[in-house]
């Protein structure tokens, strides 16, 4: 799933559904306490009262306001029949998720310590791992573990290592 934030309403916030097929929900309510409700989105909007739409990106103004003038018919494929996918362009800048809720909480945990992780890495080793290569200084002999079965087998070893040690 691809969501976009697109509005709020109370404590409440309104994303729309991206990669939602015609007949699929194509709108998403998260509450404060990070339950997700999936609602048909227009039927949503056109119900509800006091929606804070945000315009801030190309992709939003089009979105809130595109169903007007020249643009009604592409607008419409885009948004109402989803028979066009969105322009990547017109994404340009907008913040997709992939998911909400609970679920995001964990997700952006998962990826604040697996950052962690790769810094700790290039702490040791003074280079970058995002080369696709993992550096390791063992006793000042630069080690590199290049495939995910090196990586793996070499987890596997320190693992084994420190559960001895203890």
């Amino acid at each position: 799933m691809k969501a976009a934030l697109v509005g709020s309403s109370g404590g409440s916030k309104l994303y729309y559904i991206l990669d939602a097929s015609a007949d699929d929900m194509d709108g998403a309510i998260e509450k404060d306490d990070g339950t997700v409700m999936m609602v048909d989105f227009h039927s949503h909007v056109a119900r509800a009262r006091n929606i804070k739409r945000i315009k801030t990106t190309p992709f939003h103004k089009v979105f809130w306001d595109g169903d007007d003038g020249e643009n009604k018919e592409t607008w419409e494929m885009i948004f109402i029949q989803k028979s066009k996918e969105i322009p990547k362009e017109v994404l340009d800048g907008v913040s997709v998720q992939t998911s909400l809720g609970r679920n995001k909480r964990s997700i952006s945990q998962k990826n604040e310590d697996a950052s962690r992780f790769s810094k700790s890495i290039e702490q040791l080793s003074g280079k970058s791992c995002c080369d696709g290569q993992v550096v390791k200084s063992i006793e000042n002999k630069l080690m590199r573990f290049s495939s995910t079965e090196e990586r793996k087998s070499i987890w596997t070893a320190m693992s084994m290592l420190r559960e001895i040690e203890e």
